[in-house]
This record gives structure tokens, sequence and C-alpha cells, in this order.
């Protein structure tokens, strides 16, 4: 571990569909940690104990949820959750150096990069801080456009669905990609059996509307002040 980027003990977890070299040893997962598991959705690399062939739903939403599940009652002190892509699609290598060794709540993001800042009425900016806002009306208009969608239909029934006081503002601050270090005790906010529901919503198509809506959550999840509902609280059980 001397000898790798990751220094913090975090347990790193990579989506991959065709993302990563076919020789590992060349990637930046090698590179950053020897402490991973990559979830192979397109079943090019053997299994191991590091490598696990995964259903290819629910884009990396299904897998987050899937490895908090499997992993609920021995979860890491803290986990890194992040696609093949991060680097540099959605964080520069600079800054992926800067923030990957954090132990708090982390967005993997750096859209400061090429995105614009706030304007009236703009679909999207990001702060001088470089964090990612999105109109929740647009996500609702894309939900209705092109993606299917089972069991939740806009932001806000997610939020009514997970929280007793969930509002949406003018934007929804969240991280495109779905990319975070997440410290256990904020996933330890939910039972259980939140993280099975969740997984089970996203695992009937390959990019499930509710995955659409479920990237734009992560952020709410962890770092909100709302209500957890009864069924989903952990504090109930």
């Amino acid at each position: 571990m001397e000898n790798k980027i990751i220094k913090s003990g975090a347990f790193l977890v990579v989506t991959d569909y065709n993302f990563l070299p076919l020789n590992l040893e060349t990637s930046w997962v090698n590179e950053y940690s020897d402490n991973y598991l990559i979830y192979d959705k397109a079943h090019r690399f053997e299994e191991n104990d590091k490598i696990k062939h995964q259903a290819n739903v629910g884009a990396n939403i299904y897998d987050i949820f899937d490895f908090i599940v499997e992993n609920y009652n021995n979860l890491p002190e803290t986990t890194i959750f992040c696609k093949g892509n991060v680097i540099p699609k959605h964080c520069g290598f600079d800054k992926f150096k800067k923030i990957i060794n954090n132990t708090e709540f982390t967005t993997i993001e750096n859209y400061i990069r090429d995105h614009p800042r706030h304007s009236p009425n703009i679909y999207s900016f990001v702060d001088e801080t470089d964090a990612y806002h999105e109109k929740p009306i647009e996500v609702n208009a894309t939900v209705a456009r092109i993606h299917l969608c089972k069991s939740l239909f806009s932001y806000q029934e997610l939020l009514d669905e997970i929280f007793e006081d969930g509002t949406v503002g003018e934007y929804i601050r969240f991280a495109p990609g779905g990319n975070h270090i997440i410290p256990k005790t904020s996933i330890l906010k939910y039972n259980k059996h939140f993280y099975e529901t969740m997984r089970d919503m996203v695992s009937w198509h390959v990019q499930p509307g509710e995955a659409y809506l479920l990237e734009r959550a992560l952020f709410t999840l962890f770092e909100n002040s709302f209500i957890i509902k009864n069924k989903y609280n952990n504090n109930n059980n």
C-alpha cells in the first residue's frame, strides 16, 4: 500500500463497462490501490477476489446499492464508489489526487473545467466551489422523454418515497456520474431494507429512469437534514 496513491485505508469500488484497459496493471486502479473491487459489467476479465462479473443493469447506481447490501454488516470505514472512466471524464487528474484520500463524504467531480457558471434560468451550472447543480424540472422532463420508469417518475416522487419532508429547491445539487467517497457512518443512516429496495428499483433495465433519478439524489441522501421515513430509518431497527 505504501506505493499506492490511496493511503486513507478506503476501499475502492469501481464500476467498469469497457472503460479500463484489459491489462489492469496499466490502469489507474492499480496505480491508486490494491484494496479494491471491480464490478465487470462487460465480463471481460476473469473473476477473482478483486473482480466480480456483474449484471449490466442500473448503471453504477445498482452497483453502489449492491455493494452496500452485500456488505452491510461489514462495511469499510470509508468506501470510494466510482466508474472506470472517472478520470478524466468526471474528474481531472489533479483534483482526483487532491481529494481521493478524504475520509468525509466527498463528491468526485470537476466540471468547473468546462461547464458554465450560474445565470438566470440556466439548465445547469457549476458554482465557484466546483459543485454541479441542475434544474429539477429539466430532470423530470428528461425522464419523461428518454428514460423508462416503472415505479418513480419524478425527482419529487423519489424524495417522497424516502423522506417525510423532502423538498426540491430551484436546483438539485449532485455529482454527475455518481462518483463519491462515502463513510460508513453516512451509509448507516439507512437500514439494509432501504438499500435492498433501491437496488431492486434499478435492477430491471440497463439504464432505468429510476437510476437516473437516484444518481441525482445521492448527494441529498447522504448530506440532508430531512426526516427519513420509519421504514428506511436505521434508528428504528
